[in-house]
């Protein structure tokens, strides 16, 4: 599945963090995310998480008067990946925690994770048919994430 375009992808998330770079740092080692800062109304740190050139998160620091729903990190996801066990096992290392082991199999098999932050992720199996090609569908991805993101960074500020 190395040429899959949607591994290692939240199709659409937002983490709103104590500590951006302690975050960014776990995630770009963990899943090769690279970052860019989006422009928004709020007034803190937004970045835009990558992989490979297209969008899959939002990250923003936690405010010094938080919202009544941030007031402590949070955000819920899940990311597809290639392989389950050896991403559960590459978290740890990194500083992670496995919550749920990995279980199931095929498309089913999942683990849940706790960041650095003691957030939870879930990490899933990548469906198989995930890796078919259509034209111009990376392109649209793409579209729609930056549309989702802009909209996800309005509402977390």
């Amino acid at each position: 599945m190395a040429n899959n375009p949607l591994l290692d992808r939240v199709f659409i998330a937002g983490c709103v963090t104590s500590d951006l770079e302690r975050q960014k740092n776990f995630y770009a080692c963990l899943f090769d995310w690279t970052y860019e800062p989006l422009e928004s109304a709020i007034a803190r740190e937004v970045v835009i998480a990558k992989k490979n050139g297209i969008p899959t998160a939002a990250f923003a620091s936690l405010p010094s008067q938080p919202h009544p729903f941030d007031t402590e990190p949070n955000w819920r996801v899940v990311i597809s990946v290639d392989d389950v066990d050896a991403y559960a096992e590459k978290a740890v290392k990194l500083g992670g925690e496995i919550a749920m082991a990995p279980h199931g199999e095929g498309e089913r098999r999942s683990c849940i994770l706790k960041d650095p932050d003691g957030l939870l992720i879930v990490i899933k199996q990548a469906p198989s048919m995930m890796e078919k090609k259509e034209p111009g569908k990376e392109k649209k991805l793409e579209q729609d994430m930056i549309s989702r993101m802009r909209r996800l960074a309005n509402i977390m500020g």
